[in-house]
């Protein structure tokens, strides 16, 4: 079977990045946008599979020219996408802001970038709308697959088994969209977090399976595919057509990104391109709608289209984010879009595309040099523009400065890890989610200064985790049981002193993304509520058993927070030209105990009614006007608008002292 190009197919590569674009862009209006990816993986499992087919079967097949054809194809508007965005970032970004960028382009150069986004998947990354290199996790999860399926294929036409690799096709992509719809179950959300199955290749990659599928189909048995589908004459196929239309609109209009995406929601859009695809360039959808000009030409132009897009997206949340929400911002950065995709298309594309396997030796060592020029960036040996004033140096040097764990040593209990500072004497133990971690920092110090004087800590940790029983999020379903785990480390005699500390805004506000949960029933933890109250008084239980066991508890409040805090809020008049002032900004005491005046009164009545000891950072931190931004020689004291910086801690925070000294 010979294979001519279809215009049809590109229209419906339009329809795809114009339902990406249309999502980040109005996501109220179409708020199943996303699903444009998922188009996009079956059109080009569709494509290559057909290619790799048509050549193996007339063994003109060759791995040096797959991959050189993939590579001018990939690399060339990449590249010009991360000049751009580099050198821009170099003029406009601050230093964390800046590194990150150079870390997305190290993972985006090697296409491992779903990888990075993977791990970054936790409490202290920015927003995804911030990270304007977050959309290169497909383009990733499609070359991973592209590396190991030419192989695949090519290995079974030559153990003389082409006449089961449709079967065996068929069977990896039953596997891998098996994978994709477990990790969407409440079974496997227990053990894993959602964000698998939108980064993990084998989550995905049934997607381009199904496009490949169909490729074989088309190629090897078209006769067995028209019998089946009984499709042999227009009208049959416009009705195929016309159901996955029907599919990929249905899509666009009613999913939104509170479904678990993709599982085998997926399974809709996919299939809706699958049909379109499969009923051939004839239908009156294809050739009036798909195959209009228009439609076609932003096809041709969809790969630096969905390259260019996001990254501009993203630069107007990082800088002025007030600015998105206009219709003519949202409207400029579509056109530009556009215009330099073009650009793109004709003046680098086009010609790269046509040239000699040199020139892919040549974009390989290119593409090698970003991924090390964003790896020295994200290292920081490569700093922005505004590091160069001093006054800008000073602030920034305290964005997203952490050194939990730091020095202190891991050690496994009942199945979690947890970090120590080990001493001949008694044991304290801390239990609670990164505002206790946040205090790690100065017993070290202290341990480093006085040594065995000191009583043994125990940081028994998790970040975002509630030190309450029976309170969970759904977004950290492996931290179930280690309530259980903790409080049978406590048991132990040598432990003689508990302080319990976090964010407890997080916990105990409405709004909150945490529930109780009792005998399987979640319960909101709005206030008044019967979740709350449930959860105050578990608190209150544990303590009292805890202090029945013969040792001390201490309840930490909560230390001052909000934007004020953050040193990253102190550049103030910030634009894209980027032009800057700065100016810090000092909490004020009154509105803190206002706003903090109903959590304060919870924990003091735990405190009352348990027998613990309340211990209130903001009397360490607040004096009776202002809380604490800076140090007298104007350094910041938090790292961001929740925690302290370490390099503050270490020397200045000594509330906890005489607790780690008493005898």
């Amino acid at each position: 079977m010979l294979l001519s190009y279809r215009s049809e197919i590109d229209g419906l590569r339009a329809i795809a990045i114009l339902a990406v674009i249309g999502f980040h862009l109005f996501p109220t209006i179409i708020p199943g946008g996303f699903i444009g990816v998922d188009i996009f993986f079956v059109i080009s499992g569709f494509l290559i599979s057909s290619i790799i087919f048509k050549e193996i079967e007339n063994n003109q097949f060759s791995f040096i020219r797959f991959y050189s054809r993939r590579i001018k194809r990939l690399f060339p508007a990449l590249l010009i996408v991360f000049l751009i965005f580099y050198t821009y970032g170099w003029f406009v970004l601050l230093g964390d802001e800046f590194a990150l960028l150079g870390k997305h382009i190290y993972y985006g150069s090697s296409f491992m970038a779903n990888v990075a986004f993977l791990k970054e998947a936790d409490y202290f990354h920015v927003d995804a709308g911030k990270k304007p290199f977050l959309h290169l996790w497909s383009l990733s999860i499609e070359e991973q697959y592209y590396l190991t399926w030419p192989l695949l294929l090519y290995f079974l036409s030559k153990i003389k088994t082409k006449k089961y690799m449709g079967w065996i096709i068929l069977g990896l992509c039953l596997i891998s969209f098996a994978i994709s719809a477990s990790f969407a179950t409440d079974i496997i959300l227990k053990q894993k977090i959602p964000i698998l199955t939108f980064y993990t290749p084998p989550a995905r990659f049934w997607e381009l399976t199904i496009g490949s599928l169909l490729a074989y189909i088309s190629y090897f048995k078209p006769e067995k595919l028209d019998r089946f589908l009984n499709i042999k004459t227009i009208s049959t196929q416009n009705i195929s057509s016309w159901i996955g239309v029907f599919l990929i609109v249905f899509s666009i209009i009613r999913f939104d990104n509170k479904d678990l995406y993709p599982g085998s929601l997926a399974l809709i859009p996919t299939l809706g391109a699958f049909l379109i695809i499969l009923a051939g360039n004839k239908t009156w959808f294809s050739r009036r709608i798909l195959s209009h000009p228009y439609l076609v030409y932003i096809g041709l132009i969809s790969y630096p289209l969905y390259l260019l897009h996001w990254p501009l997206i993203a630069f107007v949340h990082i800088i002025d984010p007030h600015a998105f929400e206009l219709i003519t911002v949202k409207l400029s950065l579509l056109l530009m879009s556009l215009i330099l995709a073009y650009c793109i298309y004709q003046w680098c594309e086009k010609p790269i595309r046509s040239g000699s396997n040199n020139l892919a030796f040549l974009l390989i060592i290119i593409m090698f040099g970003f991924g090390f020029q964003g790896y020295q960036t994200y290292h920081k040996k490569y700093l922005p523009a505004i590091a160069k004033k001093p006054e800008a140096q000073q602030i920034m040097q305290a964005f997203g400065e952490w050194e939990y764990p730091g020095k202190l040593t891991p050690f496994k209990f009942k199945g979690f890890t947890f970090y120590e500072q080990k001493s001949n004497r008694e044991k304290i133990v801390f239990l609670g989610d990164s505002n206790i971690q946040q205090y790690a920092p100065r017993i070290t110090r202290l341990f480093e200064q006085q040594g065995n004087r000191l009583k043994s800590a125990i940081f028994a940790t998790k970040h975002s985790w509630p030190p309450i029983p029976n309170l969970y999020a759904d977004a950290y379903p492996a931290y179930k049981g280690m309530m259980d785990a903790i409080l049978a480390l406590i048991q132990d005699p040598n432990v003689t002193d508990v302080v319990i500390g976090a964010q407890w805004f997080g916990y105990l506000t409405g709004g909150s993304a945490y529930h109780y949960e009792k005998d399987g029933i979640h319960y909101p933890l709005e206030k008044g509520s019967k979740g709350l109250i449930q959860a105050c008084d578990d608190l209150t239980q544990m303590i009292q058993e805890i202090i029945q066991q013969g040792k001390h508890v201490y309840l930490l409040s909560n230390i001052p927070i909000g934007s004020d805090y953050d040193p990253k809020n102190w550049f103030s008049k910030r634009n894209f030209s980027g032009k800057w002032e700065f100016a810090s900004k000092q909490g004020s005491r009154e509105e803190w105990s206002i706003y903090a005046k109903e959590v304060t009164a919870l924990l003091q009545t735990i405190a009352k009614n348990s027998g613990a000891q309340l211990l209130n950072p903001e009397d360490f931190l607040c004096d009776e006007k202002k809380c604490a931004t800076t140090t007298s020689v104007g350094d910041p004291i938090y790292m961001d608008s929740l925690h302290l910086r370490p390099t503050y801690v270490k020397d200045n925070v000594t509330f906890l002292d005489s607790i780690l000294l008493k005898n």
